[in-house]
Order: structure tokens, then sequence, then C-alpha cells
């Protein structure tokens, strides 16, 4: 939890976007949402932080055309 927090610091501090994302989840028993919890949880990102990364991914997804919610 530390070493997230200092990474995602890093990132906001030097205003470099970037996106909450799963990898293999049903392998990894998470989702998006327990990802978004773990980092609000423990202080790591703000509400808005969580929310900017939802924004940075709509705005940077491949899938042109396409509502995403």
């Amino acid at each position: 939890i530390d070493q997230m927090r200092k990474i995602f610091t890093t990132l906001v501090e030097h205003h470099v976007p970037f996106t909450i994302n799963t990898d293999g989840p049903e392998m990894n028993g998470t989702s998006l949402r327990k990802e978004y919890e773990l980092l609000l949880s423990n202080g790591i990102l703000t509400e808005y932080q969580v929310l900017a990364t939802v924004e940075t991914a709509k705005r940077t997804t491949f899938l042109k055309g396409k509502e995403t919610s």
C-alpha cells in the first residue's frame, strides 16, 4: 500500500494522466469497483482523482463511437 501511494503520488504531482484497470479479475478475485475502493479507503487517491481516471479512460479509449459507463 505504501509503495502504491508513492507511485500514484508521483504520477499526480507530475500531472501524468493514468487510468485504473484490472488484469485478470477472475483469476485475481478483484473488480474495478474493488480497486477504486482500495485506493480510496487507503487514502492513495481522492474521490476527485479517481473520477479523473475514469474521465481519462473515456477520453483515451480505443473504442470510438461507443458510450462507456
